[in-house]
């Protein structure tokens, strides 16, 4: 495989650590990552909260969110739709930064153990930052493929003689920085600590691995070296910069030593994830005869953890009926868990508890014991300390807790050395309680401008499993209508939200947009039950407007005599009173030079084909501003960006872009006199075939006739009402479609016809 040059990227003395506060500075928003995919066993716990909670597709976490997989187990996360994450199994990560600061996107992943694998798309901008932290390294990349792991080394019971993070490159550069620290002598001769920083550059087809107690060792060493040949005054940092430096590009420090990917010492998960990107890339015969190699590698890869596997588990249920828990009942000395006379003491490495006994539902005043697994099975202090959160909910004594309040407690496991901790989840409910529903508001997730979601909000928690919406229903209270109940779900945040999902067409038949919507909500009890068994009482609540409008497309016309913009907006709103133009840019593709519109809006109008409505921006001079002419687009066209709070509907939900872009393209900068055409018919699969036209379209004029066997079952805008999403049934070779529409300025398109030859479309 392709050798590469390693190099050294900076050496840095650091006197003292200092981490600002995320939101002191600048102007902070935040991302959020959504779960595209999932397998095995995945918890998710909130940002502050220990309670665990099971993933969804789709489920959105922001900062601060922690995933932890089991055995057999992955998850895919998707950022900004550019970056994707795949969290490996028995891995503990968490979101520690999704956010958008001072213009730049700023994302950060801490890896605590496991294996991640990171897909950045696209080169991130000047202001962007990615990083993957491990507890003894930093990964930093701009626009990369590669794999972290990172893994705790045990010497024995009682510590760790060190701890390993190993990076993979496929693809572009990644820096590898560790920090360590040296031991030297200052100029008055006293031993004091140097806090070092070292990063090396590591290349597509490279890996590195990274022991901290090994670079430690050979700083030191190198250290121990200059300070013998000069023995007068304080140590050179310069010195000690320039010998590593020498060191590293010899390849002479072997805890800094950037090697050729040797796939012998990767684990199943790196192997197949390599693999999956390898069936992505061009199929050359260098390609074919890697992935053939890497496919058997896998294979005896993969039986040689699960023969690991089987051998612990069998180890572990041959002796676990001999084994003995031993709980810290009281502070008495009577414990045991060694023999008088042991020199070496073994702690546990890991407390776990059994399935059943994870997320406990309790009735108040019952008790019950919690059994621990605890491994490495003969070690020789077992002794445990147990803990609540909250002894207000849950008490815990021995081992057995007892409910006595209702709510939520964590119970943890804590060895006697304090180094491992086993945590479960207690929920305790009484049987004689009522719930109500208090709140309910409508949600459009995808911002696309139609409501998808209803949200409703019910005093108590929801008991998993009892969901009955048959005898719900949604009535409007404007001339707009709901979709209908397509399925139900428990919030995966807040476990008192009842979450109904929501069609984009009633009864078949497609709404127009309707953000702005709300209504009520009527139902019998039993529609939901709470996890202290009572009936949700709902009768008859009222629905609040909590989706956003959104700016569906927009024009800039600077060809009339009154320069103007428009926009176009999924529903209507006090135009004098919720714009602030001040907060809306013209700009070139970049985004970096953006103009702020800065004028009063002047006129605004209901759209009478979909419903959506229109606000006109009208510039104070005929002539169009001098700094937007400046932009001077490569492409002719020009851009809009929309600051938070730009637009606020009447209940003051902010507004967004279509799908929640940050730039959307525009027409070209003149009067729209040019008709639509169609650029392409593709075919999709699974039913669906996309219709792209060369600007945006109205859809209420979009119309596709068949011919033959196929038949439309349905079409949907998608791309800033540029493309047509037809979900089409029966579709075979010799079928024939007609396609018909306008764009939004009115300009008709002429009728065109396609034929589909039972692979494509031809027009």
């Amino acid at each position: 495989m392709k050798q590469f040059f390693k190099s050294v990227i900076a050496f840095l003395l650091i006197c003292m650590l200092c981490v600002p506060n995320l939101f002191a500075y600048g102007s902070t928003s935040v991302r959020t990552a959504k779960i595209t995919g999932f397998s095995g066993s995945v918890s998710i716990m909130k940002s502050g909260s220990e309670k665990a909670f099971s993933p969804e597709k789709g489920m959105k976490l922001t900062h601060g969110d922690r995933i932890i997989t089991g055995k057999d187990s992955w998850v895919k996360l998707d950022v900004d739709g550019d970056k994707e994450l795949k969290v490996g199994e028995k891995t503990y990560i968490s979101l520690e930064e999704l956010t958008y600061e001072d213009g730049g996107e700023k994302t950060s992943i801490r890896l605590f153990n496991g294996d991640l694998w990171t897909n950045i798309e696209q080169k991130l901008g000047k202001d962007d930052e990615f990083e993957v932290k491990t507890p003894n390294a930093i990964m930093g990349a701009r626009g990369t493929k590669f794999l972290v792991s990172y893994d705790e080394m045990p010497a024995d019971g009682t510590e760790r003689e060190g701890n390993k993070s190993t990076l993979t490159v496929l693809e572009g550069v990644v820096q590898a920085v560790a920090t360590a620290t040296v031991k030297v002598k200052d100029e008055n001769g006293n031993i004091i600590e140097k806090k070092l920083t070292i990063a090396v550059s590591v290349e597509a087809g490279e890996d590195v691995e990274l022991v901290l107690a090994k670079i430690e060792a050979e700083l030191q060493n190198i250290a121990d070296e200059i300070q013998e040949k000069d023995q007068e005054g304080e140590i050179s940092l310069e010195d000690i910069q320039n010998a590593v430096t020498s060191r590293i590009s010899q390849e002479d420090m072997d805890s800094m030593n950037v090697e050729e990917i040797d796939f012998d010492k990767l684990d199943s998960f790196s192997l197949s994830t390599i693999l999956e990107e390898l069936e992505t890339e061009e199929k050359t015969d260098e390609v074919v005869d890697l992935i053939e190699h890497l496919k058997q590698l896998y294979q005896t890869t993969s039986e040689e953890e699960q023969k690991e596997e089987e051998k612990q588990e069998t180890l572990i249920e041959s002796i676990s009926d001999s084994t003995k828990i031993i709980y810290e009942k009281s502070t008495s000395s009577g414990t045991s868990g060694s023999s008088s006379g042991t020199t070496n003491t073994v702690y546990p490495t890991s407390i776990t508890f059994s399935s059943e006994q994870q997320n406990i539902i309790l009735l108040r005043e019952n008790t019950i014991q919690l059994s621990p697994i605890i491994l490495p099975v003969d070690a020789t202090n077992q002794t445990l300390t147990w803990e609540t959160s909250n002894s207000q909910i849950v008490s815990v004594s021995g081992g057995a807790i007892t409910g006595v309040g209702l709510g939520y407690a964590t119970i943890s496991a804590i060895s006697a050395n304090g180094l491992v901790t086993g945590t479960t989840n207690v929920v305790v409910y009484n049987d004689s309680f009522t719930m109500e529903m208090t709140t309910g508001k409508t949600m459009d997730t995808d911002y696309n401008g139609f409501v998808d979601r209803i949200a409703m909000t019910f005093s108590d928690t929801i008991k998993k499993d009892s969901i009955d919406v048959s005898s719900l229903s949604i009535n409007p209270n404007v001339e707009l209508y709901f979709g209908q109940i397509s399925s139900s779900a428990i919030d995966t945040e807040a476990g008192n939200i009842l979450n109904l999902e929501m069609t984009e067409d009633n009864e078949g038949t497609p709404i127009g947009y309707n953000s702005g919507i709300y209504g009520m909500v009527l139902g019998d009890e039993g529609v939901v039950h709470s996890l202290k068994y009572a009936s949700a009482q709902i009768g008859e609540k009222s629905i609040t407007d909590g989706a956003p409008p959104v700016l569906i497309a927009w024009i800039l016309n600077f060809g009339a005599a009154e320069k103007s913009v428009e926009l176009v907006f999924s529903e209507e709103f006090c135009t004098s009173a919720a714009i602030d133009t001040s907060k809306i840019y013209i700009t070139d593709q970049s985004g970096n030079t953006a103009i702020p519109i800065g004028n009063s809006v002047t006129s605004s109008r209901t759209d009478e084909g979909d419903g959506s409505f229109i606000v006109d921006i009208v510039f104070d001079s005929s002539e169009t501003p001098e700094s937007i002419l400046a932009l001077e687009p490569t492409d002719g066209k020009y851009y809009i960006k929309m600051d938070s709070g730009a637009v606020m509907d009447g209940n003051y939900n902010s507004a967004v872009l279509y799908q929640n872009q940050s730039l959307q393209l525009c027409k070209a900068h003149t009067v729209d006199t040019t008709p639509p055409v169609v650029t392409g018919v593709t075919d999709e699969g699974n039913g669906f075939t996309d219709i792209a036209f060369s600007e945006f379209m109205d859809s209420s004029t979009i119309s596709v006739t068949p011919s033959g066997t196929v038949s439309i079952a349905g079409i949907s805008l998608i791309a800033g009402n540029k493309t047509a999403h037809v979900e089409m049934v029966n579709l075979n070779s010799g079928d024939t479609i007609t396609i018909e529409g306008k764009d939004i300025s009115g300009n008709s398109l002429s009728q065109v016809v396609y034929s589909y030859d039972g692979l494509c479309w031809n027009h």
